[in-house]
């Protein structure tokens, strides 16, 4: 977070038989708590995976995207849709770079 150092986990576990992924969040501000987790698979090479959740009480469907822009490079991108997924406000992107040598 921008004001305090910040702690969390992710927990990923992969079901063979449907070939899916569940990805649960495990932050370290509510210790105890999972959130709901994330569901979905790749595809493509783009990884998709939804949730319906709340967020400052309000309903919410949580879209995380897996990409490639460019060879060794992945991209992650959250975002959040309040109208059950018709449009999307992505507000967080992280790129990955391999680190050489």
């Amino acid at each position: 977070m921008p004001d305090a150092p910040y702690c969390a986990a992710t927990l990923r576990s992969f079901d063979a038989s449907s070939g899916t992924w569940s990805i649960w969040w495990l932050d370290a501000r509510y210790p105890g708590h999972l959130d709901t987790p994330m569901r979905g698979r790749f595809q493509n090479g783009v990884g998709e995976f939804y949730a319906d959740d709340t967020f400052a009480d309000q309903p919410i469907r949580i879209r995380f995207l897996w990409t490639l822009p460019a060879p060794d490079m992945p991209r992650w991108e959250q975002a959040f849709s309040r109208d059950g997924g018709s449009t999307w406000e992505t507000n967080w992107v992280m790129d990955f770079e391999r680190q050489r040598g």
